[in-house]
């Protein structure tokens, strides 16, 4: 399955504009069962971001990979920031949103509370409501 996205995250969270657009393509291949699927990114360009988007391409391939073992291919083709509107965890929120949007899939528990404090929650592990939260 082979998807797109040009995700847009711009919005004012606790007084605070966030910004960050991540433009990428994906590609999900189904392997045996019994096999481990493995992921695979490339980035287009260098970027001040890279390790934020990698850890949202890895954090959500844990998760999308957890029911169906997949090989992912994801290629970021861009990275928009703004010098005080974007941090490690606008980008990588921004990047687990466009391939959450993208592949259709949803991570239980995962939220960007964006009408009170900001808070990015990051459920750990397949079916475990433990969670890190930071602060946009």
């Amino acid at each position: 399955m082979k998807v797109e996205s040009n995700y847009r995250l711009i919005q004012q969270v606790n007084g605070r504009m966030i910004y960050a657009i991540v433009i990428l393509e994906a590609e999900a291949i189904e392997v045996l069962p019994r096999e481990a699927g493995e992921l695979f990114i490339e980035f287009d360009f260098p970027h001040k971001y890279n390790y934020a988007v990698h850890f949202g391409v890895e954090y959500f391939f844990e998760r999308y990979s957890a029911g169906r073992p997949v090989n992912m291919l994801v290629t970021i083709k861009r990275v928009n920031d703004m010098l005080a509107d974007s941090s490690s965890s606008v980008v990588a929120a921004a990047t687990i949103m466009a391939l959450s949007e993208a592949f259709k899939f949803e991570i239980e528990g995962f939220s960007l509370d964006k009408d009170g404090n900001g808070a990015l929650n990051l459920p750990l592990g397949q079916g475990s409501y433990r969670s890190h939260t930071g602060h946009i």
